[in-house]
């Protein structure tokens, strides 16, 4: 009889080593072949990078990481903690050097950046997570300023002069800022979302256009405020405040929602394009005291409106002035160079003039009918596509 003889192979095992358990809570630092300087890793506390002539010093909660050299024109990469819920504090100094870019992430902790340097660099771009962030942006930018910061009360300061600017922040209260003497050269783009939103524009810029979201907006723009073209002010629902005391060389449009909206164009303002203000239901309150040199158009809702325009006010175009249902009031006190039309849904409307007005005069309360919203898609329609697709890169 033959035997059958049955030979396991032999195989190899994996097997792991246990090795020393070790904490690394400090970033890295390294030049990579694009000679762009990379600062990534978990910080132990704050983290500051400053420019001299000896390369780029990175310190972490005090701490050298090291000094970096031959750190060209592409730029700063700085991950702190993206994947991770850990506050954040991040400066940077660029001194006299200057870089074409500067990227800076961080996670979802209280994260905060501050950009500092006497020289322009190209481009920076910031990206928070979903509790409060904050940036402050001391450094000119020549290309572009991004800054997305999400969900959380976010601030974004903007202290130096920019060419192309963009803000978004999340669903809670965000703040922003453009002080006086700081000029955007290019499209100034912020988007609040939802919350209690706060923007003060206090300088120039090409053109801008603030979109808020469903709760209570406030946007605040100075005297010392100046646009070369339209102005864009898309607040949604929720009790939004819009004081408008600079000038434009382009239009102002403001969309309210279904709530109270407070509008208040000062004295001293001036608009040379057309002005329109869509308020929607609501108690709303105009308070027009400015220079118009072309046309203004207002137009309410189902609420209460109130209208006024001051002894100030002086409209080189028409005024025409839509005011739906509800108790509903208008005065003028200033002068119109064209026509003056001001309807209302309602017959026990009050409407008193006091002012000149050039053109004719209808006062027709009562005598609105389905002239809301087509008078206003008719003219602006071009302007609602173009705003929702911004985002995408018109």
């Amino acid at each position: 009889m033959q035997r059958r003889i049955n030979k396991r192979r032999k195989t190899n095992q994996l097997a792991y080593k246990n090795l020393e358990q070790r904490l690394y809570l400090t970033v890295a630092g390294n030049v990579n072949d694009a000679n762009m300087l990379w600062v990534t890793g978990e910080a132990d506390g704050d983290v500051a990078i400053v420019a001299s002539a000896d390369g780029y010093s990175v310190t972490d909660n005090g701490v050298e990481v090291g000094t970096f050299t031959d750190v060209e024109r592409l730029g700063i990469y700085i991950d702190v903690g993206s994947d991770n819920e850990t506050a954040n504090n991040v400066s940077v100094d660029f001194a006299n050097e200057t870089v074409d870019y500067v990227f800076a992430f961080a996670g979802d902790g209280e994260n905060n950046f501050v950009f500092e340097g006497d020289e322009s660099i190209g481009a920076a771009i910031i990206v928070g997570g979903n509790d409060s962030d904050s940036v402050d942006l001391n450094v000119e930018t020549e290309f572009m300023a991004r800054v997305l910061l999400r969900s959380g009360e976010d601030t974004f300061n903007l202290n130096a002069d920019a060419n192309w600017v963009s803000f978004q922040g999340g669903s809670d209260n965000d703040t922003f800022t453009l002080p006086e003497e700081v000029t955007a050269d290019g499209k100034v783009w912020v988007s609040l979302g939802s919350g209690d939103n706060t923007a003060t524009i206090d300088g120039d810029a090409q053109r801008l256009t603030v979109a808020g979201g469903q709760d209570a907006d406030t946007v605040t723009i100075g005297s010392t405020a100046n646009f070369e073209r339209n102005v864009f002010l898309n607040l949604g629902n929720g009790e939004n405040t819009t004081n408008f005391a600079g000038s434009t060389d382009g239009g102002l449009y403001v969309n309210g929602g279904s709530d109270v909206d407070n509008v208040t164009i000062g004295e001293g303002s001036t608009i040379a394009d057309w002005t329109s203000l869509k308020l929607g239901n609501g108690d709303n309150i105009v308070a027009l005291d400015g220079v118009f040199a072309d046309a203004v158009n207002v137009y309410g809702g189902d609420g209460s409106d109130n209208v006024s325009f001051g002894s100030s006010s002086a409209v080189t175009g028409s005024v025409l002035a839509n005011l739906g249902e509800g108790s509903n009031s208008f005065t003028l006190a200033g002068s119109v160079a064209d026509d003056l039309t001001v309807n209302s849904e309602n017959e026990d409307d009050v409407f008193e003039v006091t002012g000149d007005v050039a053109g004719e005069t209808v006062l027709g309360p009562g005598d609105q009918v389905l002239s809301r919203g087509r008078g206003f898609r008719g003219r602006f329609g071009g302007f609602w596509s173009w705003f929702r697709g911004f985002g995408r890169g018109r």
